[in-house]
């Protein structure tokens, strides 16, 4: 009783506090991107037109201003790379990870100077991600009460919940996108830690909707065709969305040019693009209100689609740094909007309110892979279950059309190029990153000289009671490896015509499998998968010195005792 009660009081504890920390921060960001941004359309003395359009090139200034100043972070910190929550969810998955926490603030502080400075792009990403840096901070000082995933996913939820003002959003997505596990240990603490950003937040701030969405409830019925054949749609865009960002990235490193250069040249092409079109800068919620509240021409959401896609690609691409939560909730807002007036051209009115929000929640789903969060969010935002389930039927189509054709989200595509298939689970990631010389035997086989005979290899291996061997030679460099079934049975056949064939040289496996000593659990799992025999030998890159072997017995343990780790951690 006594253990159950300290139990309760360390979770609510962790959750009161990584919340409220997560409500200040999550609040400040944006309204500290909000007070930038009216800074910056305030300065409208150089305003005017350029050919024939309403054109503000002081945005241009303002995004030199910011790439100069996340050049400035990157070399104060020291690093390379920006973190995203798919360092979060790795590190949630791995108990012996840990966050850099240098690293994860200067990206929440560079993500804080692109998106005042107007750069397309989001604060949902960056503020996860410092939501997971928190969590793995306090687990460093906390004593360890709980396991990593349980602080990261503390501070994922508050973050969200702040941010949104949608508790239950923010604590189902910390368990669905990444903690990527349901247990009533885990979901205490990260409950209270949702709960009490949205409470801390809505005290201190005061309360605001993110989005107002005041349509009348959808007649479901009516309007299903178009929900699931849109949700294909959806779909699709965000597979291109998420292709676009990943192509610019990659056609930036071909360039050869310096990251200082490609900052610029993002800095000076979206301010370029937000002269003449101001709604793709910043985090967009304005204008996703805009979208639903005003009857926007055609032309100008296809082209506001293209270019906020565009925009953002480049500016992701090429060194600004940001979220993509926030573009693709734009991107899939306005591309539900194009859906209604298509639709409405061809005789079928009504369906802007409906589609614009499953579209929001459907491009966004796919993005993050959190399909029942963005349902969520469109529930405790708009309070409509009828909007809720039309939300839904959208996201069903699109997060399968993306799945099938991406991934399951551009998080989990970003591990996938480092060779992390987080989709494995934690039993496989362990294994992933387990040595397989932690169960590999090193004196515990036989090893026979070149020069061996035929009789005294059957006479060794008889006498050590093995079926196999390993022919070394003097500096233990892996020869091959032979079978006593093969020495009995072809050396019995009366084709041995000098003394050189009677050796074990000529009884040596055709191909025989191996293991490279850097091998982890998993790559020694598979390269096992298609190996019948006693052991399989491991060998040094590139010296092929033979330092051990491990059989099919120690890799079944490992796998077990992996398989209970992650368990354990699950429940």
């Amino acid at each position: 009783m006594k253990v159950l009660l300290l139990d309760l009081l360390r979770s609510i504890g962790l959750g009161i506090i990584s919340g409220s920390i997560m409500a200040v921060v999550s609040n400040g960001f944006v309204l500290g991107v909000v007070y930038f941004t009216n800074m910056r359309m305030g300065m409208d003395r150089f305003s005017g037109e350029l050919f024939g359009l309403s054109a503000n090139p002081i945005v241009i200034l303002w995004l030199l201003a910011a790439a100069v100043l996340v050049l400035a972070t990157r070399r104060l910190a020291g690093i390379d790379n920006w973190q995203t929550p798919a360092d979060s969810i790795y590190a949630a998955h791995m108990p012996d990870t840990r966050l850099d926490h240098k690293k994860g603030f200067a990206s929440t502080l560079a993500a804080f100077i692109s998106a005042s400075g107007g750069a397309s792009v989001g604060q949902y990403g960056p503020l996860v991600h410092f939501g997971g840096v928190m969590g793995s901070l306090f687990h460093r000082l906390s004593g360890r009460v709980f396991s990593p995933d349980v602080f990261i996913g503390c501070g994922v939820a508050g973050a969200i919940s702040a941010g949104f003002g949608a508790p239950i959003a923010g604590i189902i997505f910390a368990q669905e996108a990444i903690v990527r596990h349901f247990s009533l240990r885990a979901i205490a603490p990260i409950a209270v830690a949702g709960i009490s950003a949205s409470a801390v937040g809505s005290a201190l701030f005061g309360t605001r909707q993110l989005f107002v969405i005041e349509y009348d409830a959808p007649e479901l019925f009516g309007v299903l065709p178009f929900l699931i054949s849109s949700g294909v749609v959806f779909g699709l865009i965000a597979v291109f969305f998420m292709l676009s960002v990943r192509g610019i990235g990659r056609l930036g490193k071909m360039t050869g040019f310096s990251i200082t250069t490609l900052t610029l040249m993002a800095a000076i092409i979206c301010g370029l693009v937000g002269t003449f079109i101001p709604e793709i800068l910043g985090l967009g919620t304005n204008v996703i209100n805009d979208i639903f509240a005003r009857d926007m021409a055609l032309q100008f959401l296809v082209m506001l689609l293209v270019a906020k896609i565009g925009v953002t690609a480049i500016c992701l691409g090429l060194g600004l740094f940001g979220g993509v939560f926030s573009p693709a909730m734009l991107v899939g807002a306005s591309s539900g909007m194009i859906g209604a007036k298509l639709a409405a051209m061809l005789g079928f009115v009504g369906l802007a309110p409906v589609l614009t929000v499953g579209g929001l929640a459907a491009v966004s789903a796919s993005v993050i892979g959190a399909p029942i969060s963005a349902v969520m969010i469109v529930f405790e935002l708009s309070g409509s279950y009828e909007f809720a389930v039309a939300a839904m039927i959208c996201v069903v189509m699109s997060t399968l059309v993306s799945y099938l054709l991406f991934g399951h989200s551009y998080f989990s595509r970003q591990l996938k190029d480092r060779n992390i298939d987080i989709t494995m689970g934690r039993g496989y990631l362990r294994m992933s990153e387990l040595p397989v010389q932690d169960y590999m035997r090193r004196d515990e086989y036989l090893a026979l000289k070149p020069g061996c005979t035929r009789a005294d290899a059957v006479a060794k291996m008889a006498a050590a009671a093995v079926s196999e061997a390993y022919v070394l030679d003097n500096s233990a460099i892996f020869l091959g490896k032979v079978a006593l079934f093969s020495l009995v049975e072809q050396g019995d056949d009366g084709a041995q015509a000098s003394s050189k064939q009677d050796t074990v040289m000529a009884y040596l496996e055709e191909e025989p499998l191996i293991i490279e000593a850097a091998a982890s659990v998993a790559d020694a799992v598979q390269v096992a998968s298609s190996f019948v025999g006693e052991s399989l030998p491991i060998l040094e890159a590139g010296t092929q010195r033979m330092i051990g072997v491990v059989n099919e017995s120690d890799l079944f343990q490992a796998y077990l005792d992996l398989q209970r780790e992650a368990r354990q951690v699950e429940n």
